[in-house]
C-alpha cells in the first residue's frame, strides 16, 4: 500500500539533527522550504519570519 506521505518522520529528524538539536522537544516546527530544504523553529514567540509561511497562524 502506498504511503500518502510527502516528507517522512526519518526527513523530519535527520533535518533536526543536521540543525545541531538532539530533543525534538526543543523544536516548535520544521518548515519545508520552496526549494526542498527544511528550516527549524526552536521558538515560535517572535515568528516574524514565518510570515509568508502558508496556513500559519500565530499562537496568541
Amino acid at each position: 500500500m502506498p504511503s500518502n506521505e510527502r516528507v517522512t518522520e526519518g526527513e523530519i529528524l535527520s533535518a533536526i539533527r543536521n540543525h545541531g538539536i538532539g530533543d525534538v522537544n526543543q523544536v516548535d516546527a520544521v518548515i519545508l522550504e520552496t526549494d526542498g530544504s527544511f528550516s527549524v523553529i526552536k521558538d515560535l514567540k517572535d515568528a516574524s519570519a514565518l510570515q509568508d509561511v502558508q496556513n500559519y497562524h500565530p499562537i496568541v
